[in-house]
Order: structure tokens, then sequence, then C-alpha cells
């Protein structure tokens, strides 16, 4: 059986549900004005989004694991793991990033 290409289906991102364990971010800028000091050495490292989507919660060495961050929250998490893709064209155009659990590496909590 043919392999079919897949690249050029316009799969809507809210129309993506994550698998046990992952998460679906939008890749953002960091924001100005941040109370969080990141050094430059650590901005190599991590990168800033917002949740889009959460996989159920998963099973590791026999326990069961919760997934810690929910829809809408702003995160950091590992810029160099993950399935990377992006939707939309020039200014419109928007990165997405599907982790594991386990790549968040802090949820930003604002003071509202």
């Amino acid at each position: 059986m043919p392999k079919k290409d897949l690249s050029n289906l316009d799969i809507p991102m809210k129309d993506v549900e994550p698998a046990r364990g992952f998460i679906l971010l939008e890749e953002l800028p960091e924001p100005n004005g941040s109370s969080i000091l990141t050094p430059d050495s650590a901005k190599d490292q991590a990168q800033f989004g917002r949740v889009i989507a959460v996989g159920m919660g998963y099973f590791e060495q026999g326990s069961f694991i919760e997934i810690d961050v929910k829809e809408g929250d702003m995160v950091y998490f590992a810029k160099w793991k993950g399935l990377e893709t992006s939707r939309g064209i020039g200014k419109e155009k928007r990165k997405y990033k599907l982790v594991e659990n386990k790549m968040i590496h802090g949820i930003i909590k604002s003071n509202k």
C-alpha cells in the first residue's frame, strides 16, 4: 500500500487531541516585562507558549501521573523537544509543538 502524503492537509489545531501524557502548545514570544528573569543560557533551552490541548494522564512505573497543566495555561517548555508544526502564512503564521508532560519546565502564574 503506497504511503499517503499528509503534508498538505490543513487540519485545524482545535481538532488535534494529544495522546496520553502529551500536550499541544502554541509557541509565543516571551512577553515584555515578564516578572521571570531568564538568563541568556536558559533562553537557548526553553520556549514560552500557551497550552492549546492536553492529553489524559499516563502510567509510569506503576503510578498514575496527572497532567499538571490545563488549556490556556502559559508555560515554559523544552525548546528542542517535541513535534513541531505550523499553520497560516506571513503574519498569520503560528507555530505549534506537541510535547511530553515532563518537558514542561514551569507554569506562569499571573496576578489577574
